[in-house]
C-alpha cells in the first residue's frame, strides 16, 4: 500500500469554514459546488473565481438539475430548490417530519430519482438511514439501523452502490434490484488509525475514494476492498471530495474546523493521474 503527501496543491477556500462538505462537479457548467453546513452558506468555484451564498436554512448537499440557475438542497428537514438568479428559494419540494433525524448527504441516480442518507443530529441513536426517492414522491427507506448515514456513490462497471456508515466505520455495497437492496456487504472496514469515513466518491476504474474524518487522509480501495493508496490532506477532518475539472483528474477535498488546534477548515484541489466520472442531474421543469 503506498502512502505519500501530495505537496501541490491550490486552496480554493479558506474562508474559515466550520464544516466544508458535499462538493460535487458540474461538468456542464464547468463548475465546483460545495456547502458549509454550519454557516448556512453554500459557494461556486469557476473560473477561478469563488462565489458565496447564504440561506436561511442548513445545507447537507446539493443536487445538480439540467438548468443552470436551478439547484435542489438537501437541508436539515427538507429538500429545496434554489435560483441562483433571484439568490433566494423558489420552492420546498418535500418537507420531513424530523424531529432529531437530518439528512446528510445524497446521490443523482439519474434524471428522477436520488437517494438521500441521514443521521442523528445528536449523533447518538441509531436512526440513520439511506433513502430513496423517485420526483420526491415516492420515498422507500433501503437500509438502517445506525447514527450516521454519509457518502453515496455508484459504480457502473460493477453495477454497484457504495456508502460510508461512519458510526461503524464501515463502507457497505449492495446493488438496487426494484427499488430494493440487494447483495449488501461489508466493502471495507477501516482501520481506526486512518479515522473515520466520510465523503466517497467512485473514479472511472472503479476504485472507491474515501475521505477519513479525524484520520488527515483520504484513501483509495480496490474492487476488493483493500486500501491501496493513503493520500495525507493538510487538515486532520478532510470531509468529503470529488472528482472534477475538464479531464476530470482534479481532486477537491473539503474539511472541516479542527478544535484542538482552533485551525478553520480548507477546501483543497489537487491534480491527479487519476480520472473521476461524470455527474448525474435531476430534470427539472421549474
Amino acid at each position: 500500500m503506498k502512502s505519500y503527501t501530495i505537496k501541490k496543491f491550490k486552496i480554493v477556500s479558506d474562508l474559515k469554514h466550520l464544516l466544508a462538505e458535499g462538493p460535487i462537479w458540474d461538468h456542464k457548467f464547468n463548475r465546483y459546488l460545495f456547502v458549509d453546513i454550519k454557516k448556512n452558506y453554500f459557494y461556486i468555484f469557476k473560473n477561478n473565481i469563488l462565489k458565496k451564498y447564504q440561506i436561511k436554512k442548513k445545507i447537507t448537499s446539493i443536487i445538480l438539475t439540467n438548468k443552470e440557475n436551478n439547484l435542489i438542497f438537501t437541508t436539515f428537514d427538507s429538500i429545496i430548490m434554489f435560483d441562483l438568479t433571484k439568490k433566494k428559494n423558489v420552492k420546498t419540494i418535500y418537507k420531513t417530519n424530523f424531529i432529531r433525524e437530518r439528512f446528510n448527504d445524497s446521490y443523482i441516480l439519474n434524471d428522477k430519482m436520488i437517494l438521500i442518507s441521514s443521521m442523528d443530529k445528536f449523533e447518538k441513536e441509531k436512526i440513520g438511514k439511506l433513502y430513496f426517492f423517485n420526483k420526491f414522491k415516492k420515498k422507500i427507506i433501503l437500509l438502517k439501523n445506525f447514527i450516521i448515514g454519509n457518502g453515496i456513490d455508484y459504480c457502473k462497471l460493477k453495477k454497484k452502490f457504495y456508502f460510508s456508515i461512519s458510526d461503524l466505520g464501515l463502507i457497505v455495497s449492495f446493488k438496487l434490484e426494484k427499488n430494493k437492496v440487494k447483495k449488501k456487504k461489508i466493502f471495507c472496514k477501516i482501520p481506526k488509525k486512518y479515522g473515520v469515513p466520510d465523503g466517497i466518491t467512485v473514479d472511472k476504474t472503479g476504485h472507491v475514494w474515501v475521505s477519513c474524518w479525524n484520520g488527515g487522509c483520504v484513501l483509495r480501495l480496490n474492487q476488493t476492498g483493500k486500501i491501496i493508496l493513503s493520500i495525507k490532506v493538510p487538515s486532520k477532518f478532510p470531509t468529503s471530495l470529488c472528482f472534477g475539472g475538464v479531464n476530470f483528474n482534479e481532486i477537491l477535498i473539503t474539511s472541516a474546523f479542527d478544535k484542538k488546534i482552533k485551525e478553520y477548515g480548507n477546501v483543497y484541489l489537487y491534480d491527479t493521474s487519476f480520472k473521476g466520472k461524470k455527474t448525474n442531474y435531476l430534470k427539472t421543469n421549474y
